[in-house]
């Protein structure tokens, strides 16, 4: 499991092989000199003193330089950094759904086919629309999801007139509009 420790721990690390450059760059030197295992297993494990006075045990590339052996715990830092935000970001968007399993099916199948209507997501999650219904609303309260008018259809009254000799006959259609609603996942997690 990826923690902030572990984030810490590595920069420690990596300002320790720079604040100890020379030592390093030493002990590399002498490892290069004698026999033992680091020459099958790559790695030099050294005990070195941070920059705050402690004492800690770093394992080293030993084939690499000591810049080269920090900016790698540099980099693998910034990674893990990076991962444990993306993490709390989507813990955060998470903690609003509600507490049904239907919610993240629901919004796993949104994300997926990029926004869908109640009566056919629950169709495609073998659910009940009603239960559907009420828990897209409850996501589009918490902001998890955002409600889409589509698929609308206008009929307005037309009124048409056709001429005879004798007299005008009007024709009315009926007016109609049916909106329907369609719900779009708004965390996107295939790109952010």
């Amino acid at each position: 499991m990826v923690s902030w420790e572990k984030v810490e721990e590595l920069r420690l690390e990596a300002d320790t092989i720079m604040t100890r450059y020379q030592e390093v760059e030493e002990l590399l030197a002498r490892a290069h000199d004698e026999t033992g295992d680091h020459w099958e297993t790559g790695e030099l494990p050294v005990t070195l003193e941070t920059p705050a006075g402690d004492s800690i045990t770093i394992t080293l590339d030993f084939e690499a330089d000591p810049a080269t052996n920090a900016q790698s715990r540099y980099e693998r830092a910034n990674e893990l950094e990076a991962d444990l935000k993306r993490q709390e970001q989507v813990d955060e968007q998470l903690a609003s759904l509600p507490a049904d399993p239907v919610a993240y099916l629901i919004c796993y199948h949104l994300d997926y086919v990029e926004g869908d209507y109640p009566k056919s997501i629950a169709g495609h999650l073998d659910a009940q629309r009603k239960q559907v219904d009420e828990l897209c609303q409850e996501m589009e309260e918490t902001g998890v999801l955002e409600r889409v008018e589509s698929g609308t259809v206008k009929q307005r009254n037309v009124k048409a007139k056709k001429p005879t000799k004798s007299a005008n006959t009007t024709h009315t259609i009926d007016s109609h509009e049916k909106v329907t609603t369609s719900y779009v996942f708004l965390m996107n997690q295939k790109g952010n």
